[in-house]
């Protein structure tokens, strides 16, 4: 990664830090494969939901500040041109509204990732959605990507934001597991199965926060801390 690139990793981690009370990542082992000294020898795809402009950053906090993954990132190219600061951490635009021009940058992504052990994440949904609508929409760009590469592994991601005891929100991120094809099905029938992946996902992230099942969670950033925080430690209740 390039200077500017580290710098602005750097600056959207104390960003987070400073927005939320933590990100909390499961399952995040699932991606030590794709690692530089991982035993992947092929594309990985990473497909997440999209309910804030939030998702747009924790990528880079996961991939590139913890993990170190040699990937990149898929943004709409409005929003792209909007915030072009993101070309710096390898986010590559993509004209949705322009099909021929969307299967021309899906080809050239395909040519990054194609037999080598690179990762794009993607977010199928194309637009911001509430987490809990369904059925989740998804649009067919990932299937064609898939089935450009011929032999990769996709793996969901589900993101959610909760305030709950903190003053400030807190971030998780559910990783699901790792599926490998080879030869895709028709676009159409691979679009169903990645939406009905991502949808497990999140349905089981909701599930286990409103269960309060969070023991296989990591802390992958601490926050500055919230009101309560700062609190409980000056009364030594830590």
């Amino acid at each position: 990664m390039n200077v500017r690139g580290r710098l602005l990793t750097r600056y959207f981690r104390g960003r987070a830090g400073r927005r939320f009370a933590r990100v909390m990542v499961r399952g995040i082992d699932r991606m030590a494969p794709w690692e530089p000294d991982g035993a992947a020898r092929e594309p990985l795809v990473i497909v997440a939901n999209h309910s804030s402009w939030w998702d747009a950053v924790m990528p880079v906090i996961i991939s590139r500040s913890i993990r170190h993954h040699d990937g990149y990132g898929l943004m709409d190219r409005g929003q792209f041109e909007r915030y072009r600061f993101f070309r710096h951490v390898d986010i590559l635009p993509i004209d949705r509204g322009n099909p021929r021009a969307a299967m021309r940058s899906l080809h050239e992504i395909a040519e990054l990732l194609r037999d080598r052990k690179r990762m794009v994440w993607m977010f199928p949904q194309g637009k911001i959605a509430p987490n809990d609508i369904r059925p989740l929409v998804c649009e067919s760009g990932v299937a064609h990507l898939v089935g450009m590469l011929g032999a990769c592994s996709v793996i969901p991601v589900a993101f959610r934001y909760e305030v709950g005891r903190d003053e400030l929100p807190v971030a998780y991120a559910g990783i699901g597991e790792a599926r490998s094809f080879r030869d895709a099905p028709p676009a159409r029938e691979l679009t169903a199965l990645i939406g009905g992946m991502l949808t497990g996902e999140l349905d089981r992230l909701r599930d286990d926060l409103l269960a309060e099942r969070t023991d296989g969670f990591q802390v992958a950033l601490q926050g500055s801390g919230s009101v309560n925080d700062r609190w409980d430690r000056a009364r030594g209740l830590e």
